[in-house]
């Protein structure tokens, strides 16, 4: 081929034909721009391709996650509305008395406040997509600032079930312990959880709903479950939120 346009030029320059030459010369220069053009152009679109590629393969990943998370919260989120709505029952029979309860009722009430369940994300790929630098193949502005802010956002709601948890375990239980045996109690958490069928104590209703400090503790209990239920309640729509756009965006490949 080069042999070929070698030929052409020689015989144009060998006849005079000057101006034929030069629009010759043009029209190869004009076809080599071309071509480098054209090559360029396959490549871009390839390296496009590859990253269309690594982003389908990202969402994915981001989709089964949220998945995951979905599940985790919407647990935790069962376990605190059952804890709050204990706590508010417990907090109405210090106000009504509790003779028209069993011993067994009262306990298992005393039981579900104590229920110091957290939701524990799984932060792996938000995580790995942004110290990678991975996001920026992610398209969607709102899934960029998703990956961005997950694990603040994540922490934000596991602070709030930690420091009840914290409350739980350092002043309500060794406070009721004095009253209700841990181990009545633990039966209606989960089988798990009671060493024994029974303790060898009591339980002492009467001077339990008779501790004022103890009733403060467990109205406590009730508006900061009532808290927690309102921003996991929150984050949850935002993993709904979020699970909607990654169809839509993963739907382009389909």
């Amino acid at each position: 081929m080069l042999r070929f346009f070698r030929q052409i030029r020689q015989r144009l320059l060998t006849d005079n034909k000057f101006s034929k030459y030069l629009l010759y010369a043009i029209g190869e220069i004009l076809l080599v721009v071309l071509g480098i053009l054209i090559a360029l152009q396959i490549d871009n679109w390839n390296e496009d391709r590859k990253t269309r590629k690594a982003e389908h393969d990202l969402l994915l990943n981001l989709k089964e996650e949220v998945i995951t998370n979905r599940a985790l919260l919407a647990e935790a989120i069962s376990y605190t509305s059952k804890s709050m709505g204990g706590a508010r029952q417990v907090v109405e029979i210090y106000q009504t008395g509790h003779s028209a309860y069993t011993p067994s009722e009262l306990d298992s009430l005393l039981g579900i406040c104590q229920w110091a369940w957290t939701y524990d994300p799984v932060m792996g790929v938000p995580i790995s997509i942004r110290t990678s630098g991975q996001i920026n193949n992610i398209r969607n502005p709102e899934l960029r600032l998703f990956v961005a802010s997950f694990e603040e956002m994540a922490h934000d709601v596991q602070e709030e079930g930690n420091l009840l948890r914290e409350m739980i375990v350092e002043q309500f239980m060794p406070m009721v312990g004095k009253y209700v045996s841990s181990n009545n109690r633990s039966h209606f958490i989960g089988e798990n959880y009671a060493v024994v069928e029974k303790s060898v104590f009591e339980s002492n209703h009467e001077d339990l709903f008779a501790d004022r400090e103890l009733e403060n503790l467990i109205a406590y209990i009730h508006v900061w479950r009532n808290d927690q239920l309102r921003e996991e309640k929150a984050f949850l729509k935002k993993l709904d939120d979020i699970l909607i756009v990654l169809n839509i965006e993963l739907r382009r490949w389909d």
